[in-house]
């Protein structure tokens, strides 16, 4: 059967509507590669329109098929983020109690890592951390009392030492070698120190005392419900301050153009125009040192 006119002129349409489709996905196609061969399918982009004879489709089609490709390939951008702790992050020690709050008989439980942890003083009033979560019957210790420099679990009375070791069990006979984890723990100028990680520990940092000529007259702990490297970012952040904090320290200060950071050493510096000087101590910490006509201050978070 031969086709009409009409029909022959149906199809060559037909033709060029599919020939222009499959040269946007393989457009499409070549825009998401691997950053390993970005440069050979950028040319493959450009010189697919041109084989083909036919007009480019319409902006919004190659939007709506660049978009489409886009979530359905995996991209290697060569970037990462989760927010999975990177194992590296425990090789620090971690401020985690001001000296201060940790009395002869208290215990003061947190998480690190999403491990559960207890602080209290041994015999000697020394710091210890061990695991809160008795070896018995998993009951947090943190619940229970210090006995003579030993946590005394409130379920059964089990006792652990400094070094994690029952020492003592009710009730029952007692069975040698019965221990929870425990992580190395010193104090060292105002806050009791951590160490997470494996192997011997260096030296705790000796950067979180105040500059000379200031004194300590408040120690303030919040628990701020956002990812830390959100928290440190804006503490880090001057650019927000004559926005967010107009009613306390930043009343009057203008907004420039630009908000430059000088460094005078590696993750520390001065931001200008702004009087604050400002630094980054891994994993965790920052320190803010502010200058002003009317009160000066440095802040250790």
């Amino acid at each position: 059967v031969t086709a009409g006119p009409e029909q022959q002129q149906r199809r060559r349409r037909s033709s060029t509507a599919a020939s222009a489709s499959a040269a946007a996905a393989a457009a499409s196609t070549a825009i998401l590669a691997p950053s390993s061969s970005r440069s050979s399918s950028s040319t493959a982009v450009l010189d697919a329109a041109p084989s083909t004879g036919v007009s480019q489709p319409s902006s919004s089609s190659r939007s709506s098929k660049v978009r489409s490709g886009r979530r359905g390939s995996k991209v290697d951008r060569g970037l990462r983020s989760s927010l999975v702790a990177e194992p590296a992050l425990k090789e620090f020690w971690y401020p985690v109690e001001f000296t201060s709050k940790l009395g002869l008989n208290t215990l003061v439980p947190f998480e690190l890592f999403d491990e559960p942890w207890v602080l209290f003083r041994d015999t000697e009033g020394r710091p210890s951390c061990i695991r809160d979560e008795c070896a018995h019957r998993a009951c947090p210790l943190s619940i229970g009392k210090v006995v003579d420099g030993k946590v005394s679990c409130a379920y059964h009375g089990w006792e652990f030492d400094g070094d994690g070791s029952c020492t003592k069990m009710p009730s029952t006979a007692f069975c040698r070698g019965v221990a929870v984890a425990a992580l190395p723990c010193v104090e060292k100028d105002g806050f009791v120190w951590v160490w997470p990680g494996e192997g011997l520990p260096p030296e705790v940092p000796s950067s979180t005392l105040p500059p000379d000529g200031y004194e300590i007259h408040a120690e303030i702990k919040l628990e701020v419900p956002v990812e830390h490297g959100l928290l440190i970012e804006n503490l880090l952040d001057l650019a927000h301050a004559p926005f967010t904090h107009q009613g306390t320290f930043a009343k009057d200060w203008p907004v420039p153009d630009a908000v430059k950071f000088h460094a005078n050493k590696l993750l520390s510096g001065n931001w200008d125009p702004y009087p604050i000087e400002m630094g980054f101590q891994p994993p965790c910490m920052v320190s803010n040192l502010a200058q002003s006509s009317r009160l000066d201050w440095f802040v250790m978070a």
